[in-house]
């Protein structure tokens, strides 16, 4: 079996962890626009409209269905296993490693961008070493791995 013929499976699911996040975010960027130099006025109608644009941005990524994932191990392409749907193939896909967070990004067929992310509570030693391989070289190269080579 060639290189680019082969695959791994990855369950996706929606990250507690993420949610969690999310949330103390908001707390505090609505903090910060009350202490912000922005009239009282403005800053209580921002809160009041970032509060529940979170909220409503958590419940919704925490009602997502899981799915599962069979990603090519050059991170080209991936087939999108999701309950009571027919499998589907998605082209131009990204994959990419940041420390112990990961996503992967792909198109529909019609053009829709699809990301699936996984925060440590969501993604095991393993899955995350092929994702590593799947990303290349891609994942080494941020930019606080380029700041600490030589030359």
């Amino acid at each position: 079996m060639s290189k680019s013929s082969s695959s791994f499976l990855l369950d996706w699911r929606p990250s507690r962890l993420m949610a969690a996040a999310r949330a103390a975010l908001a707390v505090l960027a609505a903090a910060s626009l009350g202490l912000s130099a922005l009239p009282g006025l403005a800053a209580v109608a921002a809160v009041l409209v970032l509060l529940p644009f979170m909220a409503w941005r958590i419940r919704g990524d925490l009602r997502r269905a899981p799915a599962s994932l069979r990603v090519a191990d050059d991170g080209q392409w991936l087939v999108l296993l999701e309950p009571l749907q027919r499998p589907r193939l998605l082209e131009r896909c990204r994959v990419q490693v940041r420390g112990g967070l990961a996503w992967v990004e792909a198109r529909e067929p019609d053009g829709r961008r699809r990301t699936w992310t996984w925060w440590p509570d969501t993604l095991d030693g393993a899955a995350l070493r092929k994702l590593r391989l799947a990303a290349g070289g891609r994942s080494a190269q941020t930019a606080a791995a380029l700041a600490t080579m030589p030359g």
